[in-house]
């Protein structure tokens, strides 16, 4: 009989067991879902930079120093376009900075004297860059500046795509002056200002190679303010005058190339056409003696280059 009630005890106590592993089965399952999460892209492209009269920059074009009755410099309007590729609304800042360098050569020359306008008014922002990599804000005398460079904060773009209202996966803002989707599906938006070489410039920039270099940096609208710049997308391009052919005029002390002429050849060549007796040439021989006078004037230059 005893016997008996321990096989009885043995199977309830089984029965418990296999009991409890079912309710702890039932607690653990789990079912598979086809639902997925994407998070949306940040991604933007800055693109077509062009300048309007690349190839004729002259000191006083847009100069806001120049007498009110100056005749109108050359234009230079400077253009971007800069483009939002992703599905995330996007914040925008945007750093240019002016460089130039001696015609054909890696020589710096001082920036100081480029300026960049928007709306009639020099853009914000504005440090010099300095030998160093030092910026600063005001110049000191003697300072040299290898890059004047503005920084500022600039629009908010719309995501691309169909809007997240309507069952698509773009971020699209109710605020003033978003950059929004246009026809051709883009969500895009040309930047325009004005370059100028300030009369302060000297003849070191005649034939100057100008480098223009557009940095735009974006990250995202949604839960970040205009102080979080710490991460984001950035885009570089340049734009660079040397890939254009220019026109160099020389000063009255410079030679066909820009090379400096000592004040010891002008005075000889100063004496000697003001000593020589002007002669009138036949009309069977004016042609030639035209010709010589030139060969005498070209050889003379070139030669005094060579010596210096």
């Amino acid at each position: 009989m005893k016997n008996k009630k321990t096989v009885v005890g043995l199977a309830s106590a089984t029965a418990v067991l296999v009991l409890g592993a079912s309710t702890l089965a039932m607690f653990t399952a789990k079912d598979e879902s086809d639902f997925k999460a994407k998070a949306g892209t940040l991604g933007i492209e800055v693109d077509a930079l062009k300048m309007e009269n690349p190839n004729n920059i002259n000191p006083g074009d847009n100069d806001p120093s120049n007498p009110a009755d100056a005749v109108a410099g050359t234009e230079h309007e400077f253009e971007y376009t800069v483009e939002n590729l992703g599905t995330k609304s996007a914040r925008t800042r945007h750093t240019i900075i002016l460089t130039a360098t001696e015609n054909g050569t890696s020589n710096v020359l001082d920036a100081r004297h480029m300026i960049m306008f928007g709306n009639d008014k020099e853009l914000v922002k504005k440090f010099y860059v300095l030998e160093d990599d030092t910026e600063v804000s005001e110049l000191k005398e003697g300072q040299f500046v290898k890059a004047v460079k503005y920084i500022f904060i600039s629009d908010i773009f719309d995501g691309v795509g169909k809007d997240i209202k309507e069952g698509g996966s773009a971020e699209k803002e109710t605020v003033e002056n978003v950059v929004s989707e246009n026809k051709n599906g883009k969500v895009e938006k040309t930047y325009t200002y004005d370059f100028g070489l300030l009369r302060s410039a000297t003849n070191k920039y005649q034939a100057a190679d100008f480098h223009i270099d557009v940095i735009v940096e974006a990250m995202q609208y949604r839960n970040t303010d205009k102080s979080d710049w710490e991460t984001v997308t950035r885009v570089e391009r340049t734009y660079s005058t040397a890939n254009v052919n220019g026109t160099y005029v020389p000063a009255q002390d410079e030679d066909k190339d820009g090379n400096k002429l000592s004040s010891e050849y002008l005075d000889h060549v100063f004496e000697k056409h003001t000593s020589e007796e002007p002669v009138e040439p036949s009309e069977s021989n004016s042609e030639e003696s035209s010709e010589v006078v030139n060969s005498e004037t070209s050889t003379e230059v070139s030669t005094k280059t060579e010596n210096n």
